[in-house]
């Protein structure tokens, strides 16, 4: 293990940090399926524990490198509609419009930091992973 190994897992753990506060932010799961589903998210009686799914898996597949291009891709499947239903700040007026302006560039910031981390466990450039990528691009 090279210091530049530990240095890239450091910065994964440290990027899933913020889904693992969400995750644990969202145990109470009425309140949060009654949040969405006042955002607009459809069927969020269903999508709210599909996201809250998605969000775990993500984050285990990353953290652990267990076929870290699955756990991106959920990642990307949780932060899409998340952002979109949640944070379209273009549904909002003053204050709230620049609260949500603000969370949906964050969002996007994290969308960011999945790509590279999707595109790093496709090419097999992600260190210090137990498994390679499970997804073949060509």
């Amino acid at each position: 293990m090279s210091a530049l190994d530990l240095l890239s897992l450091v910065g994964r753990l440290l990027f899933l940090v913020v889904f693992v506060r969400g995750g644990y932010g969202s145990r109470n799961l009425s309140h949060t399926i009654a949040m969405a589903a006042r955002a607009g998210a459809p069927l969020a009686s269903v999508t709210v524990p599909v996201s809250q799914v998605l969000q775990w898996v993500g984050v285990i597949s990353v953290a652990l490198g267990i076929w870290a291009d699955i756990g991106a891709l959920c990642l990307l499947l949780f932060l899409i509609p998340v952002t979109y239903f949640t944070h379209g700040f273009w549904r909002f007026e003053g204050q709230a419009r620049q609260v949500q302006t603000g969370n949906f560039l964050r969002n996007l910031t994290y969308l960011g930091g999945v790509l590279l981390i999707l595109h790093a466990a496709l090419v097999g450039a992600l260190p210090l992973t137990v498994t390679g990528p499970l997804l073949t691009i060509r």
